[in-house]
Protein backbone atom coordinates (compact mmCIF):
# COMPACT_ATOMS: atom_id res chain seq x y z
CA UNK A 1 0.00 0.00 0.00
CA UNK A 2 0.72 3.86 -0.84
CA UNK A 3 1.81 5.99 1.69
CA UNK A 4 -0.43 8.18 0.70
CA UNK A 5 -3.37 4.64 0.58
CA UNK A 6 -1.74 4.20 4.14
CA UNK A 7 -2.15 8.03 5.56
CA UNK A 8 -5.97 8.13 3.51
CA UNK A 9 -6.87 4.81 5.48
CA UNK A 10 -5.70 5.81 9.18
CA UNK A 11 -8.48 8.66 8.73
CA UNK A 12 -11.02 6.31 8.23
CA UNK A 13 -9.75 3.89 11.03
CA UNK A 14 -11.97 2.69 14.04
CA UNK A 15 -12.28 5.54 16.70
CA UNK A 16 -9.93 4.47 19.34
CA UNK A 17 -10.05 7.40 21.72
CA UNK A 18 -13.59 9.54 21.90
CA UNK A 19 -14.58 12.17 19.62
CA UNK A 20 -12.55 13.87 16.55
CA UNK A 21 -9.48 14.29 19.33
CA UNK A 22 -9.16 11.17 20.12
CA UNK A 23 -9.15 10.36 16.30
CA UNK A 24 -6.45 12.87 15.26
CA UNK A 25 -4.39 11.82 18.01
CA UNK A 26 -4.49 8.28 16.79
CA UNK A 27 -3.84 9.18 13.18
CA UNK A 28 -0.88 10.63 14.57
CA UNK A 29 1.19 8.35 16.31
CA UNK A 30 0.06 5.32 14.07
CA UNK A 31 1.32 7.46 11.14
CA UNK A 32 4.42 8.12 12.97
CA UNK A 33 6.59 5.31 10.35
CA UNK A 34 5.08 6.85 7.39
CA UNK A 35 5.61 10.26 7.90
CA UNK A 36 9.08 10.83 6.92
CA UNK A 37 9.36 15.17 6.29
CA UNK A 38 7.32 18.28 8.02
CA UNK A 39 5.15 20.30 5.88
CA UNK A 40 7.44 22.32 3.15
CA UNK A 41 8.28 25.75 4.91
CA UNK A 42 11.45 27.10 3.07
CA UNK A 43 14.78 27.84 4.99
CA UNK A 44 15.33 30.35 7.46
CA UNK A 45 17.38 32.27 4.61
CA UNK A 46 14.60 32.65 2.35
CA UNK A 47 12.38 34.12 4.72
CA UNK A 48 13.62 38.19 4.80
CA UNK A 49 13.54 39.91 8.02
CA UNK A 50 9.81 41.02 7.98
CA UNK A 51 6.84 39.02 9.55
CA UNK A 52 5.01 38.90 7.00
CA UNK A 53 8.05 37.88 4.71
CA UNK A 54 7.21 36.25 1.17
CA UNK A 55 9.01 34.38 -1.23
CA UNK A 56 7.83 33.80 -4.78
CA UNK A 57 7.88 29.98 -6.14
CA UNK A 58 7.12 29.17 -9.78
CA UNK A 59 4.35 26.79 -11.20
CA UNK A 60 3.36 26.44 -15.18
CA UNK A 61 0.66 29.49 -14.48
CA UNK A 62 3.15 31.69 -13.55
CA UNK A 63 4.22 33.35 -10.03
CA UNK A 64 2.63 32.53 -7.01
CA UNK A 65 2.94 34.28 -3.44
CA UNK A 66 4.23 31.79 -1.13
CA UNK A 67 3.77 32.49 3.10
CA UNK A 68 7.19 31.94 4.85
CA UNK A 69 6.65 33.24 8.35
CA UNK A 70 6.13 30.31 10.46
CA UNK A 71 3.33 32.39 12.43
CA UNK A 72 1.86 33.70 9.28
CA UNK A 73 1.78 31.05 6.90
CA UNK A 74 -2.06 30.56 7.44
CA UNK A 75 -2.64 34.00 6.47
CA UNK A 76 -4.25 34.75 2.80
CA UNK A 77 -1.82 36.64 0.77
CA UNK A 78 -3.38 39.97 -0.06
CA UNK A 79 -4.21 39.19 -3.88
CA UNK A 80 -6.65 36.57 -2.39
CA UNK A 81 -8.19 38.62 0.98
CA UNK A 82 -9.03 41.14 -1.64
CA UNK A 83 -11.09 38.66 -3.95
CA UNK A 84 -12.41 37.57 -1.08
CA UNK A 85 -13.59 40.51 1.35
CA UNK A 86 -15.77 42.33 -1.16
CA UNK A 87 -17.71 39.58 -1.59
CA UNK A 88 -17.82 38.15 1.81
CA UNK A 89 -18.42 41.63 2.98
CA UNK A 90 -21.42 42.19 1.09
CA UNK A 91 -22.77 39.05 2.40
CA UNK A 92 -22.22 39.91 5.99
CA UNK A 93 -19.21 37.90 6.50
CA UNK A 94 -16.27 40.57 7.13
CA UNK A 95 -13.02 38.67 7.13
CA UNK A 96 -10.96 40.09 10.23
CA UNK A 97 -7.41 38.36 11.51
CA UNK A 98 -7.48 35.76 14.11
CA UNK A 99 -4.58 34.08 15.90
CA UNK A 100 -4.89 30.84 17.99
CA UNK A 101 -2.54 28.01 18.71
CA UNK A 102 -2.78 24.76 17.71
CA UNK A 103 -2.50 21.14 19.83
CA UNK A 104 1.02 21.33 19.24
CA UNK A 105 0.71 24.88 21.05
CA UNK A 106 2.10 26.53 17.91
CA UNK A 107 0.72 30.02 16.96
CA UNK A 108 -1.42 30.01 13.85
CA UNK A 109 -2.74 33.20 12.10
CA UNK A 110 -5.67 33.38 9.97
CA UNK A 111 -8.36 34.89 8.45
CA UNK A 112 -11.99 34.30 9.44
CA UNK A 113 -15.85 35.75 9.44
CA UNK A 114 -18.10 35.39 12.24
CA UNK A 115 -21.27 33.53 11.53
CA UNK A 116 -24.11 32.59 13.83
CA UNK A 117 -22.86 30.47 16.75
CA UNK A 118 -19.03 30.49 15.16
CA UNK A 119 -16.90 31.30 12.62
CA UNK A 120 -15.71 30.49 8.92
CA UNK A 121 -12.00 30.28 8.99
CA UNK A 122 -10.11 30.83 5.70
CA UNK A 123 -6.53 29.72 5.01
CA UNK A 124 -4.43 29.82 2.56
CA UNK A 125 -1.48 27.06 1.82
CA UNK A 126 1.32 27.14 -0.60
CA UNK A 127 1.30 25.29 -4.03
CA UNK A 128 3.47 22.89 -2.24
CA UNK A 129 2.33 22.19 0.83
CA UNK A 130 -1.15 20.99 -0.46
CA UNK A 131 0.21 18.78 -3.00
CA UNK A 132 1.99 16.12 -0.67
CA UNK A 133 -0.63 13.53 1.14
CA UNK A 134 1.83 13.44 4.21
CA UNK A 135 1.23 16.83 5.19
CA UNK A 136 -2.54 16.31 5.84
CA UNK A 137 -1.27 15.23 9.82
CA UNK A 138 0.15 18.59 9.78
CA UNK A 139 -3.66 19.79 9.08
CA UNK A 140 -4.49 16.93 11.59
CA UNK A 141 -3.00 19.01 14.55
CA UNK A 142 -4.58 22.43 13.17
CA UNK A 143 -8.31 21.27 11.75
CA UNK A 144 -8.78 20.20 15.91
CA UNK A 145 -8.05 23.28 17.13
CA UNK A 146 -10.34 24.82 14.98
CA UNK A 147 -12.98 22.41 15.61
CA UNK A 148 -12.76 23.01 19.02
CA UNK A 149 -12.87 26.41 18.72
CA UNK A 150 -16.03 26.85 17.17
CA UNK A 151 -15.01 27.03 13.70
CA UNK A 152 -18.26 25.82 11.88
CA UNK A 153 -16.88 26.28 8.05
CA UNK A 154 -12.91 25.48 6.92
CA UNK A 155 -11.74 26.73 3.70
CA UNK A 156 -8.64 25.86 2.62
CA UNK A 157 -7.33 28.00 -0.79
CA UNK A 158 -4.51 27.30 -2.29
CA UNK A 159 -2.22 27.73 -5.47
CA UNK A 160 -1.51 23.70 -5.72
CA UNK A 161 -2.35 22.61 -9.15
CA UNK A 162 -3.74 19.47 -7.54
CA UNK A 163 -4.98 18.83 -3.86
CA UNK A 164 -3.94 15.54 -2.78
CA UNK A 165 -6.36 12.58 -2.20
CA UNK A 166 -5.51 12.77 1.79
CA UNK A 167 -6.85 16.36 2.65
CA UNK A 168 -10.62 15.08 1.13
CA UNK A 169 -10.21 12.02 2.94
CA UNK A 170 -9.59 14.08 6.50
CA UNK A 171 -11.89 17.01 5.44
CA UNK A 172 -14.82 14.35 4.83
CA UNK A 173 -13.70 12.53 8.90
CA UNK A 174 -14.02 16.37 10.27
CA UNK A 175 -17.08 16.36 8.81
CA UNK A 176 -18.66 13.11 9.54
CA UNK A 177 -17.95 12.99 13.48
CA UNK A 178 -18.23 17.02 13.85
CA UNK A 179 -21.65 17.11 11.82
CA UNK A 180 -22.04 20.88 12.16
CA UNK A 181 -18.49 21.27 10.35
CA UNK A 182 -17.95 22.08 6.97
CA UNK A 183 -14.64 21.62 5.09
CA UNK A 184 -13.42 22.38 2.07
CA UNK A 185 -10.14 21.99 -0.08
CA UNK A 186 -9.50 24.62 -3.22
CA UNK A 187 -6.53 24.53 -5.43
CA UNK A 188 -5.69 26.87 -8.62
CA UNK A 189 -7.48 26.63 -10.52
CA UNK A 190 -10.41 27.41 -8.08
CA UNK A 191 -8.30 30.80 -7.05
CA UNK A 192 -7.45 31.68 -10.98
CA UNK A 193 -11.58 31.50 -11.33
CA UNK A 194 -11.69 34.31 -8.55
CA UNK A 195 -9.25 36.14 -10.30
CA UNK A 196 -10.72 36.35 -13.57
CA UNK A 197 -14.32 37.40 -12.29
CA UNK A 198 -15.97 40.35 -11.86
CA UNK A 199 -16.83 42.02 -8.37
CA UNK A 200 -20.78 40.98 -8.29
CA UNK A 201 -19.56 37.49 -10.04
CA UNK A 202 -17.41 36.45 -7.26
CA UNK A 203 -19.87 37.86 -4.82
CA UNK A 204 -22.14 35.08 -6.27
CA UNK A 205 -19.75 32.49 -6.66
CA UNK A 206 -18.56 32.96 -3.41
CA UNK A 207 -22.77 33.15 -2.45
CA UNK A 208 -22.40 29.98 -4.22
CA UNK A 209 -19.19 28.64 -2.50
CA UNK A 210 -20.06 28.50 1.10
CA UNK A 211 -23.90 27.59 0.80
CA UNK A 212 -27.02 30.15 0.68
CA UNK A 213 -28.11 29.10 3.95
CA UNK A 214 -25.43 26.58 5.45
CA UNK A 215 -24.45 30.14 7.35
CA UNK A 216 -25.98 33.11 8.61
CA UNK A 217 -23.93 36.44 9.87
CA UNK A 218 -23.74 36.49 14.07
CA UNK A 219 -26.40 39.20 15.23
CA UNK A 220 -23.27 41.33 15.36
CA UNK A 221 -22.37 41.39 12.12
CA UNK A 222 -25.66 41.77 10.80
CA UNK A 223 -26.56 44.69 13.03
CA UNK A 224 -23.91 47.34 12.28
CA UNK A 225 -23.27 48.60 15.85
CA UNK A 226 -21.84 51.92 16.33
CA UNK A 227 -20.75 53.83 18.99
CA UNK A 228 -24.17 54.92 19.94
CA UNK A 229 -25.55 51.62 20.91
CA UNK A 230 -23.25 51.27 23.60
CA UNK A 231 -24.83 50.55 26.74
CA UNK A 232 -24.41 50.35 30.45
CA UNK A 233 -23.15 46.64 29.86
CA UNK A 234 -20.76 46.94 27.41
CA UNK A 235 -19.22 50.32 29.21
CA UNK A 236 -18.44 48.76 32.52
CA UNK A 237 -15.68 47.04 32.17
CA UNK A 238 -14.22 49.51 29.89
CA UNK A 239 -14.91 51.80 32.77
CA UNK A 240 -13.25 49.28 35.39
CA UNK A 241 -10.05 49.08 33.40
CA UNK A 242 -10.17 52.68 32.91
CA UNK A 243 -10.48 53.54 36.59
CA UNK A 244 -8.09 50.88 37.76
CA UNK A 245 -5.44 52.07 35.61
CA UNK A 246 -5.72 55.81 36.88
CA UNK A 247 -5.76 54.38 40.20
CA UNK A 248 -2.82 52.77 40.12
CA UNK A 249 -1.32 55.34 38.26
CA UNK A 250 2.02 56.36 39.79
CA UNK A 251 1.33 59.97 38.94
CA UNK A 252 -2.09 59.80 40.24
CA UNK A 253 -5.64 59.96 38.78
CA UNK A 254 -6.23 63.42 37.76
CA UNK A 255 -2.28 63.97 35.95
CA UNK A 256 -3.16 60.13 34.47
CA UNK A 257 -6.51 61.50 32.96
CA UNK A 258 -5.01 64.82 31.47
CA UNK A 259 -1.82 63.13 30.03
CA UNK A 260 -4.39 60.42 28.73
CA UNK A 261 -6.45 62.86 26.91
CA UNK A 262 -3.34 64.64 25.74
CA UNK A 263 -2.09 61.75 23.75
CA UNK A 264 -5.32 61.24 21.88
CA UNK A 265 -6.11 62.37 18.42
CA UNK A 266 -8.83 64.59 19.75
CA UNK A 267 -9.35 68.08 18.38
CA UNK A 268 -7.95 70.55 20.43
CA UNK A 269 -11.30 72.21 21.37
CA UNK A 270 -12.51 68.59 23.16
CA UNK A 271 -9.25 68.35 25.11
CA UNK A 272 -9.72 71.87 26.39
CA UNK A 273 -12.72 70.91 27.41
CA UNK A 274 -11.70 68.10 29.52
CA UNK A 275 -8.60 69.90 31.22
CA UNK A 276 -10.50 70.19 34.22
CA UNK A 277 -13.27 69.35 36.81
CA UNK A 278 -11.98 65.91 37.84
CA UNK A 279 -12.71 64.63 41.70
CA UNK A 280 -10.03 62.30 42.14
CA UNK A 281 -12.14 59.61 42.65
CA UNK A 282 -11.05 57.19 39.78
CA UNK A 283 -14.06 55.20 39.45
CA UNK A 284 -16.18 58.25 39.10
CA UNK A 285 -13.96 60.53 36.63
CA UNK A 286 -14.12 57.52 34.12
CA UNK A 287 -17.59 56.69 34.03
CA UNK A 288 -18.14 60.44 33.44
CA UNK A 289 -15.16 60.78 30.79
CA UNK A 290 -16.11 57.58 29.10
CA UNK A 291 -19.71 58.78 29.19
CA UNK A 292 -18.95 62.38 27.40
CA UNK A 293 -16.79 60.77 24.94
CA UNK A 294 -19.66 58.30 23.65
CA UNK A 295 -21.83 61.39 23.41
CA UNK A 296 -19.50 62.60 21.03
CA UNK A 297 -19.80 60.01 18.67
CA UNK A 298 -17.54 61.16 15.87
CA UNK A 299 -13.96 62.76 15.79
CA UNK A 300 -14.98 66.08 13.33
CA UNK A 301 -11.37 66.18 12.35
CA UNK A 302 -10.71 62.77 12.13
CA UNK A 303 -14.11 60.97 10.08
CA UNK A 304 -12.59 57.41 10.73
CA UNK A 305 -12.53 57.89 14.23
CA UNK A 306 -14.95 58.17 17.09
CA UNK A 307 -14.06 60.14 20.22
CA UNK A 308 -14.08 57.55 21.92
CA UNK A 309 -12.20 55.07 20.07
CA UNK A 310 -9.21 57.94 20.06
CA UNK A 311 -9.44 57.06 23.90
CA UNK A 312 -9.53 53.61 23.89
CA UNK A 313 -6.40 53.35 21.11
CA UNK A 314 -4.23 55.45 23.56
CA UNK A 315 -5.62 53.52 26.75
CA UNK A 316 -4.50 50.19 25.45
CA UNK A 317 -0.62 51.46 25.13
CA UNK A 318 -0.64 51.60 29.26
CA UNK A 319 -2.79 48.17 29.81
CA UNK A 320 -2.16 44.30 30.35
CA UNK A 321 -2.62 41.67 27.58
CA UNK A 322 -5.82 40.44 28.54
CA UNK A 323 -7.33 44.29 28.93
CA UNK A 324 -6.00 45.02 25.20
CA UNK A 325 -7.97 42.46 23.77
CA UNK A 326 -11.22 43.69 25.64
CA UNK A 327 -10.60 46.76 24.36
CA UNK A 328 -9.83 46.00 21.03
CA UNK A 329 -12.85 43.57 20.93
CA UNK A 330 -15.01 46.90 21.75
CA UNK A 331 -13.15 48.97 18.87
CA UNK A 332 -14.56 46.50 16.12
CA UNK A 333 -17.70 45.39 17.39
CA UNK A 334 -18.89 49.12 17.38
CA UNK A 335 -17.08 50.36 14.87
CA UNK A 336 -15.26 53.04 16.63
CA UNK A 337 -12.22 52.68 14.53
CA UNK A 338 -12.80 52.11 10.73
CA UNK A 339 -9.04 53.02 9.74
CA UNK A 340 -7.32 50.04 8.13
CA UNK A 341 -3.91 50.49 8.67
CA UNK A 342 -5.08 51.05 12.43
CA UNK A 343 -7.21 47.59 12.62
CA UNK A 344 -4.67 45.65 10.83
CA UNK A 345 -2.12 46.94 14.02
CA UNK A 346 -5.50 45.70 16.45
CA UNK A 347 -5.71 42.19 15.28
CA UNK A 348 -4.36 40.13 16.99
Amino acid sequence: MTELNTIASLFTSTIGESGLAGTLRTVLREASAVRTSRPTVPPTSARGSGKNARETSRTKNGPSPVLVSEEDRLLLPDDIKGLLQFPLSELGFPLERNRIRDTAGLPRNHFRATVKGGYMAWLFMDNRSLENGRNALEWAWVGNDFARNGALGLFILSDAERIALAFDTMARQWEEQLKVLRVKFFDLEFTQDLRKSEREDRKNSIQTFIGKSTFVPSAAAMSGKRVSDLLKPQLDPIIEILSRQAATSNIGPEKYFKDLIARTNWPQRFKDQRSGGWTGNAPRDSRELIDWAVERKENPDKKDFTILGGLLLELRLDVGASDVDKLAELIFTYSLITDEVVLAELRP
